[in-house]
């Protein structure tokens, strides 16, 4: 209790070093973005030892993506908007956007749970699996996982909450908790139980809703947030701000995850020992757009309250030492992959096939994870801003390429035709973004009389 007391100070992003400032906010949130990451790997390591285990929970997991997307209609709202009003030194005006993202992030991820409970035939369905064995297993594993949905949503709402209130310890500290829950749970449940994928679900289940209680309850320690009460008024002027900002995000995410689950069924169309490598491959590529998007959410926090304080010479500087930042984590992260994918993959299996075909997508991926990087990057700029529908359309157009090339490039080069199309289209839209954030960047300097 008393480590958990002693994080609970809130960083100043309108005043210090910027680059420390930012460090100090982006380190923990990246961390938190590590321990995500590990609670999958966690899942991945136990899973690859069970028949079908990796391939259900890592079809599973791409549907999951897509329902992250809906819980994106408000939880965007709520780092943006409530760090804009705290930059503004609204106080009352943020605690009332954060109960309403609260509110309406848990019926969002209710409504999905039971769609679930109703649908979980037809979902699994879509990928067309041959081994019924491993349809029963992702169909277990999602129903099961369902259930924790409506906790997750709200745990990482009130993550972005307190990272706009400028502290990233806390959810850093909580998520850790949860972590060292599912680790624990996951060999429990899975080998000594005998409950197998069923086990990895449930354990993945509990530890978000433990993540969540934690979480609220030492969020309302914070004193912005001292009177955060979730059972006050609903507010619909509040909820419809919240959704002007969130949807194009939430439409970009669903997008991006319906085209992974296409992508799916045509390397489903070559062994499923690809579908393994894809997921496992997924899962270690993860190091590096959950190290981005932990990033862009301190740059996000930082950003927004500067610019709702109108320092914009703080904003402008901000922004371009965030890119710079990111371009040399981006490059280690692409060594990493290109270099050293066999030791990467040999953590989890033995199989050589998966391996082959897992080497060969990590060394590919690679060359575009830097501009990922970037990507990801530019359009947190442009969320802080509130400008939310420029990065989405311009995602959306250049995701939507992926199917046709990765059609086009398999029927000449197997599996790497898939990998190349994933590569390309993610270089095309950083090169998009970064055209724009140049622009974007000299408009400011000009208008503002910045240095």
């Amino acid at each position: 209790m008393a480590l958990f007391k002693n994080k609970q100070e809130n960083l100043d992003l309108l005043q210090g070093h910027i680059t420390t400032t930012l460090l100090q906010l982006a380190l923990p949130i990246m961390t938190t973005g590590f321990i995500q990451m590990a609670y999958s790997l966690a899942d991945v390591f136990w899973l690859c030892r069970v028949e079908s285990g990796l391939v259900a929970a890592g079809t599973c997991g791409i549907v999951l993506w897509m329902c992250d997307g809906f819980s994106s209609l408000t939880k965007v709202g709520a780092e943006v908007k409530t760090a804009h009003c705290l930059g503004r030194k609204e106080g009352e005006e943020a605690r009332a956007n954060a109960v309403i993202s609260l509110q309406s992030t848990f019926l969002i991820g209710a409504l999905i749970c039971l769609i679930f409970c109703g649908a979980y035939q037809a979902i699994i369905g879509f990928f067309h699996f041959q081994n019924q064995h491993t349809v029963q297993a992702a169909e277990t594993y999602l129903k099961i996982v369902g259930f924790g949905l409506p906790f997750a949503f709200v745990g990482r709402t009130l993550s972005v909450i307190s990272m706009a209130n400028g502290n990233s310890k806390m959810p850093f500290l909580v998520n850790t908790l949860g972590l060292v829950a599912n680790i624990i749970l996951d060999p429990l449940l899975i080998f000594v139980l005998d409950l197998g994928v069923a086990g990895a679900a449930y354990a993945t289940a509990f530890s978000q809703i433990t993540v969540c209680i934690v979480m609220f309850i030492f969020l309302r320690k914070q004193a912005a947030f001292r009177h955060l009460h979730l059972c006050r008024r609903f507010s619909g002027r509040l909820l419809l701000q919240n959704l002007k900002l969130g949807y194009p995000v939430a439409l970009q995410t669903i997008l991006v995850s319906m085209v992974a689950m296409g992508i799916t069924r045509i390397v489903n169309n070559f062994a499923e020992a690809a579908i393994a490598a894809q997921r496992l491959g997924v899962q270690i590529e993860s190091l590096s757009w959950l190290t981005a998007e932990s990033f862009g959410g301190a740059l996000t926090a930082m950003v927004a309250q500067n610019y709702a304080a109108m320092k914009m010479q703080r904003t402008y500087n901000v922004i371009k030492r965030s890119l710079w930042l990111i371009i040399g984590l981006g490059s280690c992260i692409t060594l990493i992959l290109y270099f050293y994918p066999h030791i990467l993959l040999g953590i989890f299996t033995s199989e050589t096939d998966v391996l082959h075909y897992g080497t060969e997508y990590l060394r590919i991926i690679s060359y575009s994870q830097v501009f990922m990087c970037l990507e990801i990057i530019i359009a947190a700029v442009y969320n802080a801003f509130g400008r939310t529908k420029f990065p989405a359309v311009v995602g959306v157009l250049c995701t939507a390429l992926r199917i046709p090339v990765a059609m086009y490039l398999s029927s000449f080069y197997g599996t790497a035709g898939i990998w190349w199309a994933l590569t390309i289209c993610t270089i095309l839209h950083s090169f998009i973004m970064i055209a724009i954030i140049v622009l974007t960047l000299s408009r400011m300097k000009s208008e503002y009389g910045l240095t």
